[in-house]
């Protein structure tokens, strides 16, 4: 059951980690409420 829990847990991180990736890649902001105190945004 823990190896199950574990990996969900792992494939979830996978999925925000490459998601955060993709969008700094096109330049789009990825801190979660894209205000004016983003990096990508300066």
């Amino acid at each position: 059951m823990e190896i199950l829990i574990t990996g969900a847990i792992v494939l979830i991180a996978g999925f925000i980690i490459y998601k955060n990736v993709k969008n700094s890649s096109k330049g789009k902001c990825n801190c979660g409420d894209c205000s004016k105190n983003c990096p990508s945004r300066k």
